[in-house]
């Protein structure tokens, strides 16, 4: 019956986990980037800092995968997910207008970014199931 968002949450949670374990098994290739955009060694924080956004892409993954699987029972994760999707989409526009980080980041891409997530996020609160669960 849902199975549009039923597809797209489990979109997200495929992505999510690819980002995920990315960033826990590989972090060297996330540094060695970093270290290249600002011309320094980093820190054990840094490190660390990346593999705790990679343990939190895998809680969003399985999240999104338990609200895949039943769309009306986890309703509230659904919500959550699309108001997660426009707070970073909202970040990552301020970020950018505030700090002019056009020289090291090209600005469509910032936009196309945006855009993707605000879609997401538009895709998730129209799909989302609307019927009250009876107890």
């Amino acid at each position: 019956m849902y199975k549009p968002v039923r597809y797209l949450l489990f979109g997200i949670a495929l992505i999510s986990v690819i980002g995920g374990l990315a960033l826990l098994f590989f972090t060297w290739l996330f540094v060695g980037l970093q270290a290249f955009a600002v011309q320094g060694v980093p820190g054990i924080v840094v490190v660390a800092l990346l593999k705790v956004f990679g343990v939190f892409a895998l809680m969003v993954a399985y999240l999104s995968y338990v609200a895949a699987r039943d769309p009306v029972r986890y309703v509230a994760i659904i919500n959550s997910l699309a108001f997660l999707l426009i707070a970073a989409a909202a970040i990552d526009l301020y970020m950018f207008l505030v700090y002019r980080a056009s020289p090291f980041y090209p600005s469509q891409l910032v936009i196309a970014r945006s855009a993707i997530r605000l879609i997401l996020a538009l895709l998730l609160l129209l799909w989302r199931p609307r019927a009250a669960i009876s107890a």
